[in-house]
């Protein structure tokens, strides 16, 4: 069954899809194109903000508790989380509750009150889930990251930024906050996507008695109000980025590369060399780290993609005294650079490209059995991708992954694994100095 997509008048997308599991559940996603990419000075913090005031009442239930109480009457989850492009509200029911679920989150998006006593009472939430990723380490390291692989562009600044309650000259205002609700949460700006065995037709009748079919008027907005730059500074050496932070007593090692684009066809073949650095048990991090030197508990690689560049990360958590040196033996950050120079080298083998096509296959297969990853991923694709060539997300592995060769992969180390796309972070309670990190390094990409 193919994907089906409308668009009702008032510019709402709607993407529909069937269900892989055959569960009787339905999958609700509500994609909002808002996140900090499109914050500027004195809006910076709005898109998450906004995402915690939708909770907080609307006309018709203007008591937040009583909306938690609606979709637990119903037995449904509901969250939502905000992105650097994008905020996402997620529903999951049962499909005799669709209807319920979906009239429920149409009020919330499209009549909520937006008080300023909630504002008030939010911001001191917002501040504690802030001091919380503040006090994480995994958090810091990539915002770390981020600032200079995305920077000269909006991708660059945080998710959550502290500037409403730390900064005295250009604080979040509660007027900037619904000034942005107003502009940005506007069915033309939306995409709902659905994942259900409840018919197609039965989607569309539903929505189109929510609030989602509201007729809206018509909205000038000045586009230079939230610009968003597109052109990321490009960097003649390797960047470093060291923070010492009282609390941390295992030290989080980041390296990073800067890679192509969502739409470029490296990004699978990335993908694939992520895997075979650190998707697994059997990769080359953790064999090298854990399995052959006891270094680690935590190590990996993951990949992003935004649509003007992404980024693949290797990351390690270590004890600080084994960061440099294990005894008189080669600590984590030389043992990783070491893994990435015999890439630069040698590159993948065939064994290597085998075992993990095997590996994602599964992963894929497995994923299945949540319809939410479906749901998920056809709205972000009519989102912010449409233009891309598409594929179900049950294919993926066949159309993109399966036919990837090793010279595919290796094609890619040659072009990102450079000392000008490279990032080194660590945040930790005791961090060398940069001359010793530096001169480990260095070596990369010279041999």
């Amino acid at each position: 069954m193919s994907i089906k997509t409308h668009q009702l008048e008032n510019g709402l997308t709607i993407v529909y899809d069937t269900p892989e599991n055959k569960l009787p559940l339905t999958s609700i996603n509500v994609f909002v194109r808002l996140g900090s990419n499109y914050e500027t000075e004195g809006y910076r913090g709005a898109s998450h903000f906004i995402e915690h005031l939708c909770f907080k009442g609307t006309k018709l239930i203007p008591k937040s508790n009583d909306i938690s109480i609606k979709f637990d009457e119903i037995g449904a989850d509901i969250n939502a989380y905000t992105q650097k492009d994008h905020t996402c509200y997620e529903v999951k029911c049962g499909d005799q509750h669709v209807g319920v679920a979906i009239q429920l989150l149409s009020d919330m998006l499209m009549n909520s009150l937006f008080e300023k006593k909630d504002y008030e009472l939010e911001k001191k939430v917002v501040k504690e889930e802030n001091v919380r990723d503040n006090d994480d380490p995994e958090s810091i390291i990539e915002t770390m990251s981020d600032k200079i692989i995305y920077r000269g562009t909006s991708y660059e600044m945080p998710i959550d930024d502290l500037i409403y309650h730390t900064s005295k000259t250009n604080p979040l205002q509660y007027e900037k906050i619904v000034e942005i609700y107003e502009d940005f949460y506007i069915p033309q700006n939306m995409v709902l996507s659905v994942v259900s065995g409840v018919s197609f037709d039965k989607i569309k009748k539903v929505l189109k008695k929510s609030f989602f079919n509201r007729p809206l008027k018509p909205r000038v907005v000045d586009p230079m109000k939230y610009s968003v730059e597109q052109s990321p500074i490009h960097q003649t050496e390797i960047k470093y980025d060291l923070l010492k932070k009282r609390g941390i007593e295992a030290t989080h090692i980041e390296i990073s590369f800067r890679v192509c684009s969502h739409s470029h066809p490296d990004k699978y073949p990335i993908y694939v060399l992520s895997q075979i650095l650190g998707g697994s048990m059997s990769s080359r991090l953790f064999t090298i780290l854990r399995e052959e030197n006891g270094l680690t508990y935590q190590s990996g690689s993951s990949t992003e993609f935004y649509g003007i560049a992404g980024k693949l990360v290797l990351y390690a958590t270590t004890d600080n005294v084994k960061i440099l040196r294990n005894d008189k033996k080669k600590g984590v950050l030389p043992l990783m650079i070491d893994v990435l120079c015999d890439l630069k080298k040698n590159g993948i083998t065939q064994k290597e490209l085998e075992i993990v096509k095997q590996s994602i296959e599964g992963n894929y297969l497995q994923s299945l059995e949540d319809s939410y990853v479906q749901c998920e991923y056809n709205g972000l694709h009519r989102l912010l991708y449409s233009k891309e060539e598409w594929c179900r997300y049950s294919s993926i592995y066949e159309k993109w992954i399966k036919s990837i060769t090793r010279e595919q992969v290796n094609q890619t180390i040659r072009n990102y694994l450079s000392k000008t796309n490279m990032v080194v972070c660590m945040v930790g309670e005791t961090i060398p100095t940069v001359k010793s990190i530096s001169s480990i390094c260095e070596k990369f990409d010279s041999r």
